[in-house]
């Protein structure tokens, strides 16, 4: 009889339950195509040699039932609310508590197995396409899907069901074992829980933001800064609590708080929108602070995942224009080869530069820097300016040193620092007892040669270049550099320069080999990175979408009342666009701010410092910004013309 009451109320009242189901769908699909593909065995042995996307896997499984869990028992406590007077007939109609709590299981059971079948299916379906696309992208032809539905994906997923399921019936048998016979009829009115005004509270809310903030700063200092003096380790740990901690209680507190400032504002709040949207937000702020504080950490998790992701294949980018220069080098000097090299110029159009570099030992008595230890062979390696300069034009860099006097030098730097500035070196020139004295008048980071051919570079002027190459006994090599446009990553101009080569030059680099090894390398986690933050981005704007389209229908008498005082559509329209307006600013704000003090501690944690400082943070957060702004944009669109139908729909207006 339950089963049929039950089924009963999900028919008749089926486009209350759509939401539910729809958004349970929704939410489970993800988790069904996330687990489909961190559980396909073909995909995995392609991509993943180390265990990485497993032990990722893994931890996000963790972490995402959390967030599923929260959204659903939110979810629920709305759903209670708006089904108690119906409940409460059926006490009085003489039904127990216990037989009630039986009603809601069969309700919540067949919620979620229609749910659950749902999104079995649309998870699987969606994951064929991921991975055709996968398998096309990482040029892998000899696979092919391993299931059409994932066995494991499915089990996991129904766990996932069963720990929701048994966690939405033990909150209804607490909710229902509280409340009494005219409590449970009038729980729908009953009145939201207002948050007292706490200063105190919300300043030291501010006051850890600020801290977590400033300590993210400071790592700036490197050597100097508190994360080296203290480790890094209990830094971060304090760090991401009182980030995490600040966050919370801005949102619980502050929030209200500021709003509660802005409120008794005359000004501002005798205005025909905000005397509504003000009152309101703070008077739901108990119920909206829950969400709105989930949401800003999945927020601050999306923004930091994706931008470190985009921020680690921009500094591999960097890394390489600067580990290798050039689009090809190589130091067999064969006149046939070199020959052989240059019939292909007419076919890519490329710049060959010659470099010869000197090898010459500096005085046992000089602060040598940390480049010319590093050498096997410990010495210098010297070039003219005229080279250094001519190669960076043809490599196309941005050429801004000064012109140096004889006896002055450019020293290039391995990592940023001025060890070697104002340092004087006396080389020796070859076997006979001369010596050059060179003072380092500029370091740089801008090597014209790749570091497999030299390090501890050396720039001179001309003239002492000229001078110092006289003597037939030092020791020298010649580097040969091709350079021109769309180069660096021409795979068929690789392939054909390598055939020339053949593989027995030593000194052979090339950038695209090295982009191509380190994109290989990094294929699996980039790949479950990019799942991960595309699987947040949907359930953040999924979190946002729904609870503030079950807002609009949980207030749709009030815009009853509003019309009925003279409040035309285009004035609710303005209404419901400022309360959702709010729902995504805040976490907006917050979760970008957090994002980005936690890719500050990224970039200096586990980022080396080859490339630059914070400047190489500005091409990553410009694109995380525009990509989340764009999507979280059309979410806002979309919730903004659903909730304007709810309306609609509803006949209030």
């Amino acid at each position: 009889m339950l089963i049929k009451i039950a089924s009963s109320n999900i028919r008749k009242n089926f486009s209350f339950y759509k939401l539910y189901i729809v958004s349970l769908t929704i939410i489970i699909s993800m988790y069904v195509t996330f687990q489909s593909f961190a559980h396909d065995t073909i995909m995995l042995s392609k991509i993943s040699q180390d265990g990485r996307v497993e032990t990722i896997s893994n931890t996000i499984n963790i972490f995402f039932i959390g967030f599923v869990i929260f959204f659903m028992l939110y979810f629920n406590n709305f759903f209670i609310k708006k089904t108690s007077k119906e409940l409460g007939i059926y006490s009085l109609l003489g039904f127990s508590k216990k037989k009630i709590s039986l009603l809601l299981i069969y309700e919540s059971i067949i919620i979620t197995i229609s749910s659950f079948l749902f999104s079995i299916f649309a998870g699987s379906i969606l994951y064929i396409f991921i991975n055709k696309a996968l398998f096309t992208i990482l040029e892998i032809n000899d696979a092919s899907l391993n299931q059409i539905i994932n066995k494991t994906a499915v089990f996991n997923s129904f766990i996932l069901i069963l720990i929701m399921t048994l966690t939405i019936v033990i909150s209804n048998i607490y909710e229902l074992k509280k409340l009494t016979l005219i409590n449970l009829v009038n729980y729908s009115k009953n009145k939201e829980k207002v948050i007292k005004n706490r200063p105190f509270v919300g300043v030291v809310g501010f006051l850890l933001l600020i801290i977590g903030y400033s300590l993210s700063i400071n790592i700036i200092n490197l050597q100097e800064s508190i994360w080296v003096k203290i480790g890094y380790q209990p830094v971060a740990l304090f760090v991401l609590c009182s980030t995490v901690l600040g966050t919370i209680i801005v949102i619980r507190y502050s929030v209200s708080l500021v709003l509660s400032k802005i409120r008794e504002n005359k000004n501002i709040l005798y205005a025909k929108i905000s005397n509504i949207v003000i009152p309101r937000f703070i008077y739901r702020m108990n119920s909206k602070s829950k969400i709105l504080i989930v949401v800003t950490l999945l927020v601050s998790g999306t923004v930091t995942m994706l931008s470190c992701q985009l921020l680690t294949n921009h500094y591999t980018l960097k890394a390489n224009e600067r580990i290798n220069p050039s689009a090809i080098e190589y130091t067999l000097n064969n006149k046939d080869i070199n020959s052989n090299v240059n019939k292909l110029s007419s076919t890519y159009n490329f710049n060959s530069s010659e470099t010869e570099i000197l090898q010459l030992k500096a005085d046992s008595k000089d602060k040598i820097p940390y480049e010319y230890t590093k050498k096997q062979n410990h010495s210098f390696d010297v070039i003219s300016y005229s080279d250094f300069k001519d190669l960076l034009k043809n490599q196309g860099n941005t050429y801004n040193f000064k012109k140096l006097k004889s006896g002055e030098g450019i020293f290039i730097n391995y990592y940023p620092n001025d060890e070697s500035l104002n340092q004087e070196y006396k080389l020796k020139l070859g076997n006979k007892n001369k010596f050059k004295t060179i003072k380092v008048v500029e370091n740089t980071v801008s090597n014209s040669i790749s570091f497999q051919n030299s390090i501890a570079t050396l720039v001179v002027p001309d003239i002492d270049y000229n001078n110092m190459n006289l003597d037939d006994s030092i020791q020298r090599k010649t580097v040969f550099s091709l350079n021109g446009k769309g180069l660096r990553d021409n795979k068929e101009f690789y392939n054909e320069i390598h055939k020339v080569i053949k593989g027995t030059d030593k000194g052979f680099a090339s950038s695209y080999a090295r982009n191509s090894s380190i994109k290989e390398a990094n294929v699996s986690t980039d790949l479950l990175l990019l799942f991960i933050t595309v699987l947040l981005f949907i359930t953040t704007g999924n979190m946002l979408y729904f609870t503030n389209l079950v807002e609009t229908l949980n207030v749709k008498d009030e815009y009853f009342i509003l019309s009925k005082m003279g409040y035309s559509f285009k004035m609710i329209k303005k209404i419901i666009r400022r309360e959702i307006a709010l729902m995504y600013i805040i976490p907006l704000i917050l979760g970008i701010l957090n994002g980005f003090f936690a890719l500050i501690c990224y970039r200096y944690m586990l980022v080396d410092t080859l490339i630059g400082n914070l400047q190489i943070l500005k091409l990553p957060l410009i694109y995380t910004i525009a990509i989340f702004g764009t999507i979280y944009l059309i979410f806002y669109l979309i919730t903004i013309n659903s909730c304007k139908k709810t309306i609609l729909e509803a006949r209030v207006i």
